[in-house]
């Protein structure tokens, strides 16, 4: 008997992030701190915070295709597991500000994901949120959220890790997406084609000068609605 597997060639899109800096060779020697090393450092940490933007919401053109870019699914999607584009389920609340915000909406948020990805499963949401979350009780006035008190061990919510995702919005942005709960990893695929490659000139096309030209190439793309699902502020 035949069957269909609903596979579906997924391929990320690329992009490529670089910098050309330079710095006068009395600044090489005089500074008192290592002006390359500094270079290297800044460039590393804007290059990780345009990657983590791109994997959220990039467009796919020279850049990764975001997770949220495409149009979601409102409810879940049996049919075609695998796909090329951004069809994750979105749950909607009507909440009007973070106090509104409740343990039920958490609740639908878990068990709209299929049981077979909650092993791995974490929850993602910015400070913002998680700040409106942490407020949260139960019937008996217990937090929802069990905060970690050993160092490199996450804090729990409903029995899952929680990480932070600055670029998700804010609990009272209209229409925003501020809460992710799934298997981060089986959802996306990101790929680097290389590290934060370094190239230094030097100084002869343009003398009393040192240039550095850093850059780092990557790729990523959506590959399973089935194992990330969002909470979205509905547009009341």
């Amino acid at each position: 008997q035949q069957t269909d597997p609903n596979l579906r060639q997924v391929a990320p899109t690329m992009g490529e992030l670089y910098t050309y800096l330079f710095a006068s060779n009395e600044a090489i020697e005089d500074v008192f701190f290592d002006v390359e090393n500094w270079f290297i450092t800044t460039a590393a940490e804007s290059a990780a915070k345009a990657l983590d933007a791109a994997v959220w919401n990039g467009d796919g053109s020279s850049k990764p295709t975001g997770m949220v870019n495409g149009a979601p699914v409102s409810t879940a999607d049996t049919a075609s597991p695998m796909r090329a584009a951004a069809v994750y389920q979105y749950i909607p609340t009507d909440s009007a500000s973070p106090q509104a915000l409740g343990g039920d909406d958490l609740l639908d948020l878990v068990y709209a994901l299929n049981r077979s990805y909650r092993r791995n499963a974490q929850f993602g949401c910015n400070q913002n949120t998680q700040a409106a979350i942490r407020k949260l009780k139960d019937g008996n006035s217990q937090y929802l959220w069990q905060p970690s008190y050993q160092s490199g061990q996450p804090d729990m919510l409903l029995g899952y890790p929680v990480f932070t995702y600055e670029n998700m919005a804010d609990p009272t942005t209209a229409d925003g997406i501020y809460c992710g709960f799934g298997d981060w990893n089986k959802a996306y695929t990101l790929i680097t084609r290389r590290g934060l490659a370094v190239t230094r000139d030097d100084n002869i096309t343009t003398p009393g000068t040192v240039k550095f030209y850093l850059r780092q190439r990557f790729g990523g793309i959506p590959k399973n609605n089935d194992a990330l699902k969002f909470l979205k502020l509905a547009d009341t």
